[in-house]
């Protein structure tokens, strides 16, 4: 397991991750704040339980965390991305019992335990990248036209009404935040409110197109 940091440039990435081909397991998190990420990212590195890539997306230019997010998940090409920030705080074990919650459920989405939401919302969430994919296109874990909110709820309603989410309450992945409520982003909210009357027909169309994901029984 090792932390990998990448500098975000107005023109795109320097340097790009080594891809992974459809394997494994990364772990994605765009940062304002170098310092901070570096110390969130030792902790989970110590505490995933399994082995993975923590690729920390530096974004000094300000491009927004769901752009970021794209831009790293689409280099890397894993098989499964966590989305995480850099003001988290890994408890044991958390990504290998995400990762076998999602494997043995044959889901696309899992939700940690953020001890906020109690797995209503995958605030942060371990998402198999072919079934965000199918919604947003190749290379995509959220849509492309929100900035720094409510994709994590289009993507967590998307794989509910899919059947393809699942919640792992033992992994804690919490965020540091002692704001009662934070400011979102008026035009994600406006954008979040648009597209949820589609939500039902977009995840009817992935679950049948996607037979071979649906859980067992």
């Amino acid at each position: 397991m090792n932390i990998e940091i990448f500098e975000i440039y107005h023109d795109g990435l320097k340097e790009k991750p080594l891809p992974m081909r459809g394997r494994g397991v990364a772990v994605l998190m765009p940062v304002t704040d170098l310092a901070m990420a570096l110390q969130t990212a030792r902790r989970m590195m110590d505490f995933a339980g399994m082995a993975c890539r923590i690729i920390i997306a530096h974004d000094a230019v300000r491009q927004g965390f769901i752009k970021t997010a794209n831009m790293m998940a689409a280099a890397l090409g894993a098989e499964f991305v966590a989305y995480v920030a850099q003001d988290a705080l890994a408890g044991k074990d958390w990504l290998r019992l995400a990762h076998e919650r999602i494997t043995s459920a044959k889901a696309g989405l899992c939700g940690f335990n953020d001890g906020k939401f109690a797995g209503k919302l995958a605030t942060f969430g371990l998402v198999r990248c072919s079934f965000a994919e199918a919604f947003y296109g190749q290379g995509r874990i959220f849509h492309e036209a929100y900035r720094t909110h409510r994709a994590d709820e289009e993507l967590t309603w998307l794989a509910h009404l899919a059947g393809q989410y699942c919640y792992a309450p033992e992994a804690l992945l919490m965020e540091v935040d002692f704001r009662m409520q934070r400011p979102i982003n008026p035009d994600d909210t406006k954008l979040y409110l648009a597209r949820k009357p589609l939500f039902p027909a977009l995840a009817r169309s992935v679950k049948e197109a996607q037979p071979a994901l649906q859980p067992s029984k």
